[in-house]
């Protein structure tokens, strides 16, 4: 599979390739935070989709300068102080799921997550309009990771943290 990974890039050619390829190493970045609520402790988790959206769109405010008062930021460190920012959401939903255990935890977790695919994501305070928000790619240092294909890699590196981090 790391082979497979890796040798990817190499592989595919074409925008929409590589948008499929970016998607499934990004949703796999999702399925590694879902792994450690169910897997290791056998809970059951129905609201991970939401956080990370909350973190996507904690960065892209944070990489703007549009969430309150914080001037605009590089994209690494946006993402950095987002996941951050959504910790506070998660011991919001998690500490009232604390006495509840299987489908009651299921159903606890999954009211938070419409709660904010409802009330963050399609209100009008939070998200103005049909606009998008362009995201530059981040670099580190002296690397710019603005092609498809070092994006990729930089993805499949921020996968091999969390997997480790999870493990």
């Amino acid at each position: 599979g790391v082979a497979l990974a890796l040798a990817l890039p190499l592989l595919i050619d074409g925008a929409a390739a590589f948008e499929d390829a970016h998607a499934m190493v990004a949703l796999a970045v999702v399925f590694v935070s879902i792994t450690t609520v169910t897997g290791y402790s056998g809970h059951i988790t129905l609201m991970t989709a939401a956080i990370a959206g909350m973190g996507s769109f904690f960065t892209g405010r944070l990489v703007t300068g549009t969430l309150l008062l914080i001037p605009e930021i590089p994209v690494v460190v946006a993402m950095v102080v987002a996941a951050l920012l959504c910790v506070p959401i998660g011991l919001a939903a998690a500490y009232p799921a604390l006495r509840v255990r299987g489908l009651f935890l299921g159903l606890t977790t999954l009211a938070f997550g419409l709660v904010i695919e409802r009330y963050v994501f399609n209100s009008f305070y939070f998200n103005p309009g049909p606009s998008t928000t362009a995201i530059p790619t981040p670099s580190i240092l002296t690397l710019d990771f603005g092609g498809p294909r070092a994006f990729y890699y930089y993805e499949l590196v921020v996968l091999a943290a969390v997997a480790g981090l999870a493990r």
